[in-house]
């Protein structure tokens, strides 16, 4: 048995918290193209959190086409 008295009414709240965040996604998308800015600081932030999950070591084995953290050759020239 379920842990949950009304699983219907549980699956229909999941659902609705699930379509209000794919909506929330959709318009976010749709506004980032128009806002500069917004977008300059999307990417702050991703790089930001790339940086604090870093833990200040760098790769012993690098392969082929494996990503080297905080390496962009394309922003340095």
């Amino acid at each position: 048995m379920s842990r949950y008295r009304d699983p219907l009414g549980h699956r229909m709240i999941e659902n609705l918290i699930r379509d209000q965040a794919i909506l929330a996604l959709r318009m976010q998308n749709e506004a980032l193209p128009k806002d500069k800015e917004g977008l300059e600081l999307r990417r702050i932030e991703v790089e930001r959190t790339k940086a604090e999950k870093w833990n200040g070591q760098l790769p012993v084995n690098v392969y082929a086409g494996a990503a080297i953290p905080f390496f962009n050759p394309q922003k340095g020239a």
